[in-house]
């Protein structure tokens, strides 16, 4: 396994531009209490403790509970379009107290957030925001989610497992992978990264980008010799994913890439030079990621060719988490502590909600967007939060 600090740089944790590797040792299983250490093994070492100022949030400290200035989300109104259904945005805390939550995915009746701190996922109603099922997932990162289970990548033994969605246990569905980093689920194949545990001596541009049937027990490589391949999305035609970059150009040289879902064909760089990309979506029309560096959020034509359109920069904000729906995309701030919104296309930037501590992931359906915030890696102080869009 890599030293630790890597870790929690390529797999989890969006650490500050700054990082320098360590010798950590490894990591630790958590509490049986949920109390959180704060050494290097963790993954949830190095994230932001508190929010940045960065210029652009100077004006918006606020939740539901301050909902005092007019400029920050504008009444609803269809011709101009905006995110969510009050001025400003109403902010819903559906859970709370949550011990170093990271993920969280949606199906037609809940919501599913990953709980690394106590080693279990929740499955909250949408209807009535209340705790639906728990299950056990022991070192639970990431999720993705079909019609009959739950898949999530198992930090402390480098597999991916899966619960019904019924509830039992966890069972291994693809073991020995090499630093899972994200994963996704679209017509009966599983797709995931793996970064290759990348920063060890000797294991640059290591990782691949895998899938393998949902039946199936045998893993089938669509793409290798990655220089730390993270965030991953579906089409109905390729899987698109983010390669952050090298070390040795210190994430600066990430790119964007995709291959054929069968595995077919060579993988084809899409964009070149991004700032350490993290999260990524896609849509019927374009491609969306992150770059945590560039503080950017940037959109490309799936056709390509064209020059990846900006429609969000605030250098220092460290976005993360991305969704997309009909008409906006939506991103959580990281080191900025906020979540935002902007139109497909470019315009106006909404904020949605800020003051967050340490906000990492974020979905949406066609009523609600949910996000979860990490809160302090040494106490259960996270939560997880959602706004109406109607």
């Amino acid at each position: 396994m890599r030293s630790l600090s890597f870790v929690c740089l390529a797999l989890l944790v969006s650490c500050s531009s700054s990082f320098k590797p360590s010798n950590a040792s490894d990591s630790q299983a958590p509490a049986a209490d949920g109390s959180l250490s704060a050494d290097a093994g963790s993954p949830l070492n190095d994230a932001a403790s508190a929010p940045a100022a960065d210029g652009n949030l100077t004006d918006v400290g606020w939740l539901a509970s301050d909902a005092t200035s007019s400029d920050r989300c504008p009444a609803p109104n269809a011709d101009a379009g905006t995110p969510c259904s009050s001025n400003p945005c109403s902010v819903e805390t559906v859970l709370t107290g949550l011990a170093a939550p990271i993920d969280v995915v949606l199906d037609a009746l809940n919501a599913y957030v990953t709980v690394f701190g106590t080693g279990v996922f929740e499955a909250v109603s949408i209807a009535n925001a209340s705790s639906a099922r728990s299950y056990v997932a022991y070192s639970a990162t990431y999720l993705a989610i079909d019609s009959s289970g739950v898949y999530f990548l198992a930090y402390q033994t480098n597999e991916i497992d899966r619960v019904p969605l019924g509830g039992g246990a966890a069972l291994p569905f693809a073991q020995a992978q090499f630093e899972p980093a994200r994963l996704a689920v679209k017509d009966a194949y599983v797709y995931w990264t793996t970064d290759g545990a990348y920063g060890d001596a000797g294991t640059a541009n290591v990782g691949a980008v895998m899938r393998q049937p949902v039946g199936s027990i045998i893993p089938q490589t669509l793409a290798s010799g990655l220089a730390d391949p993270t965030g991953i999305a579906i089409d109905a035609n390729y899987v698109y994913w983010t390669n952050r970059g090298t070390i040795a150009s210190n994430y600066q040289d990430g790119a964007i890439w995709r291959v054929a879902k069968d595995g077919s064909g060579n993988a084809v760089e899409m964009a070149a030079g991004q700032l350490r990309p993290e999260e990524i979506a896609v849509d019927a029309n374009s491609v969306y990621w992150t770059n945590f560096d560039g503080g950017t959020v940037v959109q490309l034509p799936l056709s390509g060719g064209a020059t990846p359109t900006v429609l969000a920069s605030t250098p220092g904000s460290g976005p993360m988490g991305i969704a997309v729906d009909a008409r906006f995309v939506y991103w959580v701030q990281n080191l900025g502590g906020a979540v935002k919104a902007v139109p497909i296309g470019g315009g106006p930037v909404t904020t949605i909600a800020s003051g967050l501590t340490s906000p990492r992931s974020i979905a949406t359906n066609d009523t609600w967007i949910y996000w979860v915030v990490q809160g302090s890696t040494t106490s259960a102080s996270g939560s997880l939060m959602r706004t109406s869009k109607l």
